[in-house]
């Protein structure tokens, strides 16, 4: 189960295990119902199931955050904020806002305990294989 083929999730899960893992589209939020219920053997979960998928009964498999971070050092850039040049000067208003939502969320993430670091997690989470299966 896939919340869409165009997420970051889905193309980063194509990266971790290859194009060929089969998957079936649905709603992100419907997922690990999907999942809990048998009806899917897994599901990629974004948004809060990344947060809840215990509560549900399911286990974490793969934490592409993680894998990310291993292969490339880097964080796994999640989103992209664009403004139109056109919008003249309403174009500093929406800057600054948007600056200042940016700072707000990294002021939040420094404040939290700290994450675990991809050498953390190498040892308890198995590496991808092309033979891994999402249905």
């Amino acid at each position: 189960m896939i919340p869409g083929r165009l997420t970051t999730a889905y193309l980063v899960l194509g990266l971790a295990l290859g194009t060929e893992v089969k998957v079936r589209e649905l709603r992100f939020d419907q997922i690990a119902d999907e999942v809990s219920s048998g009806r899917a053997d897994a599901g990629l979960l974004i948004h809060e199931g990344q947060l809840t998928y215990a509560s549900s009964g399911l286990v974490k498999l793969l934490d592409l955050g993680v894998w990310w971070e291993a292969e490339t050092g880097l964080p796994l850039p999640l989103g992209v904020n664009a403004i139109r040049r056109d919008l003249g000067e309403d174009l500093a208003t929406i800057s600054a806002v948007l600056g200042e939502a940016i700072g707000s969320g990294s002021t939040t993430v420094m404040r939290r305990s700290p994450t675990p670091r991809a050498s953390d997690a190498a040892s308890t989470v198995p590496p991808p294989t092309a033979s891994s299966r999402c249905t």
